[in-house]
């Protein structure tokens, strides 16, 4: 028994010691920042009851799957901040040693071993790792996808890219690509083309079933993706940067990319990549154009970065209804570490390739930390057995508020745009507070407050929020 242990620590020594960084570098950062929205709207569903559960998700813009799989999870361990991204935490490791034995077998040994210490050190994908979203799983499911298919295991591959879609609308785009590589492996394989068409139909048929309603949409507005800006074909480059650099993962919005503190900035030094990769892509073709095995699993790889983009792009061109968006595209990040791999090491020299590698490093060591709201856990301990109505003056971070403070005192009141309402988002209702003179109110914008209004003590701030009462407050503070 020991002989095997030690036979399988010397065989895949390098995988090991590849996920073993993956890990220290997503558990270093798992718990560094708090919940925002998207997290924390997830943490408030995991603490309703079943009816209100279900009432939320069949209205909620994406597939049940992953807040079913959390729901059970969190029943069992308890819900806060790392049992809610533990999953992704988890997921996001073993897309690492997917990754590996997916780049192993398409291409070789050496190329699986840099693919796999690129994805355990991408910035992208450790952010996505410790979110508690269905990104992680999401890519996690897409690799696995095409990793069955590397394996021969033809049998189970309709049933992972049902999940997908049950995961992500955005799976869409990377099902036909993944089909038409299973149809030409279990063709290749002698497992059959009408076999294998049999697998994935009523896969394709309860697709249709599935994202028909979604497409008639006149305005999408089930997807809730009015907040994304429209895309054009300049976006592939910005995606790719977005992939060697990271992105600000914790903000509303579109992905904003991450700030390098270095003599080139993130775009410039996104343009060097992404110019490199299309020299790069060019090499392989040239290279392998006699070893049509090594071409056809490098162009599955590459149609997997690029024609996700391209759908989308092109969507948006035809319908004017934008869905493009770097973490809905997550899997075309794994990919591209994968393709990268590849080309680095087939074109280049270990000696230039490892210092290509450690200028790659040193520039993601000068990242700015990403300037995310910071206090609400703090408060949430002072002011969780207070009897005071607590008021936010945002529906984000109200939603934020009651997840970290889960009490029946948490309130919403605009003071300067006090006749909005947003009763109609889920955990938020009738929230106005009974008695704002008793009340007390978080900010972290004082453009949001009026005059009524004021800070009591200066030292009354938790990270970006500051504690406001009224002029005739009745608080005690």
């Amino acid at each position: 028994m020991k002989a095997k242990i030690v036979n399988f620590v010397k065989k895949y020594s390098d995988i090991i010691i590849i996920s073993l960084l993956g890990t220290v570098l997503r558990a270093r950062v798992i718990l560094k920042d708090d919940l925002w929205y998207d997290e924390a709207f997830t943490g408030n569903l995991m603490r309703v009851d079943s009816a209100e559960f279900w009432r939320i998700i069949s209205a909620d813009p994406h597939p049940p799957l992953y807040n079913l799989f959390l729901k059970g999870l969190t029943s069992l361990i308890g819900v806060n901040d790392f049992t809610l991204r533990l999953p992704a935490f988890v997921f996001g490791i073993s897309t690492i040693i997917i990754v590996y034995f997916l780049v192993k077998d398409l291409f070789n040994k050496e190329s699986a071993a840099v693919a796999a210490f690129f994805t355990a050190i991408s910035p992208f994908l450790i952010g996505y790792s410790v979110e508690a979203r269905s990104y992680a799983f999401y890519g996690f499911l897409t690799v696995l996808a095409a990793l069955l298919i590397s394996k021969k295991k033809f049998w189970f591959f309709p049933i992972v890219i049902a999940l997908m879609m049950f995961t992500h609308y955005m799976a869409v785009v990377y099902i036909p690509i993944l089909t038409v590589f299973y149809l030409y492996n279990a063709r290749k394989e002698g497992f059959g083309t009408l076999k294998a068409l049999a697998l994935v139909i009523p896969v394709a048929a309860f697709a249709v079933w599935l994202y028909l309603p979604v497409i008639n949409s006149p305005t999408n507005n089930n997807l809730n993706i009015d907040w994304v800006k429209k895309a054009d074909f300049t976006n592939i480059q910005r995606s790719i940067t977005a992939y060697s650099f990271g992105v600000k993962s914790k903000l509303a919005g579109r992905d904003e990319l991450t700030d390098t503190n270095f003599i080139l900035d993130t775009i410039f030094l996104g343009s060097i990549v992404f110019v490199g990769f299309l020299l790069g892509i060019a090499g392989i073709i040239y290279q392998q154009r006699n070893n049509i095995k090594n071409l056809i699993n490098f162009m599955f790889i590459i149609m997997s970065i690029f024609l996700p983009m391209i759908i989308l792009i092109t969507y948006v061109q035809l319908t004017d209804n934008s869905i493009y968006v770097e973490r809905y595209l997550l899997p075309s990040s794994i990919f591209f570490t994968i393709a990268l791999s590849y080309i680095l090491n087939s074109l280049l020299n270990f000696e230039v390739m490892g210092m290509l590698v450690l200028f790659y490093v040193f520039t993601l060591t000068r990242a700015t930390p990403a300037g995310y709201y910071t206090g609400m856990k703090l408060l949430s301990e002072d002011f969780r057995e207070t009897q005071n109505e607590i008021v936010f003056t945002s529906p984000v971070d109200f939603i934020v508020g009651k997840y970290y403070l889960n009490n029946g005192m948490v309130r919403l009141y605009i003071p300067n745009d006090p006749q909005s309402s947003y009763a109609h988002w889920p955990f938020i209702g009738d929230a106005n507070p009974q008695d704002i003179d008793t009340a007390i109110f978080i900010s972290p914008d004082e453009s949001r407050m009026t005059s009524e209004f004021v800070r009591p003590l200066e030292n009354l701030r938790y990270g970006t929020y500051e504690v406001w009462i009224t002029n005739n407050s009745e608080t005690g503070i």
